[in-house]
């Protein structure tokens, strides 16, 4: 895909059209694990995974400690020798995503980071959230935006959906070209490897973990971002006359 990682594209629109795709068969619990296995085999038939694990197992599937001892679920996890995809799929049955299930995506995996950073050094870890539904507020694409997760809603294409509208021909040519030159950009600022936020130094007693806030966008950047990304899908969707 132009100007941005072939595999981060791929897997980005597999999972945007399985937000298209999914019908849900039943209601409440049983319409979001269904979800979730959508998610997880659309993404494992893409790409020859070296590791790939699904919904609701602990600690990643690769028996990963969290730095306070609880153990999370994770709906998908798909590694490659230098990645993992770290993806959390909702399907809410009431209101649209909110900051507060980001929020909850973010303590997990940052308490995981924490517990098992000897493990997942050697990974880019890329963090990735799916809503089944067109309705995410703005708080919540803002709280994603800060910490690089990247989400993914049938109501919202992603800079890596426009890049592909353009291989496909799709666009009226003055709009492709802005959308060549911004979108890698806008998917470098949206999408960030999870483990950049902390910087890890060790001696013979403990291990220092330091915080950098660089890598956790403030509230100016956040909504300049989102602005941003909000003009690029709204000029992909106009066309010539």
């Amino acid at each position: 895909m132009l100007g941005i990682d072939v595999l981060d594209g791929h897997v980005v629109t597999t999972l945007a059209a399985s937000t298209r795709n999914f019908q849900a068969r039943g209601s409440g619990s049983q319409a979001g694990q269904d979800f979730e296995q959508l998610v997880f085999h659309d993404v494992l038939d893409m790409h020859p995974w070296r590791y790939a694990t699904g919904p609701d197992q602990f600690g990643m599937g690769l028996q990963l400690t969290s730095r306070t001892g609880t153990d999370y679920e994770f709906d998908s996890v798909f590694g490659t020798d230098t990645t993992l995809f770290v993806i959390e799929a909702k399907h809410l049955t009431r209101g649209g995503l909110t900051r507060e299930h980001v929020g909850i995506f973010v303590q997990k995996l940052l308490d995981t980071v924490l517990g098992s950073y000897h493990d997942l050094a050697q990974f880019a870890i890329k963090p990735i959230m799916v809503s089944a539904q067109p309705a995410v507020d703005a708080a919540a694409y803002r709280h994603a935006i800060a910490w690089g997760v990247l989400l993914v809603s049938p109501g919202h294409p992603t800079p890596y959906e426009l890049l592909a509208g353009v291989e496909n021909q799709q666009l009226p040519a003055r709009v492709a070209q802005r959308l060549l030159r911004d979108c890698p950009t806008l998917a470098a600022h949206l999408w960030r490897p999870f483990n950049r936020i902390l910087a890890v130094a060790e001696d013979e007693q403990h291990v220092h973990f330091t915080l950098q806030a660089d890598q956790i966008y403030g509230a100016d950047q956040t909504s300049s971002i989102l602005d941003f990304w909000n003009q690029c899908a709204l000029e992909a969707s106009h066309t010539e006359r």
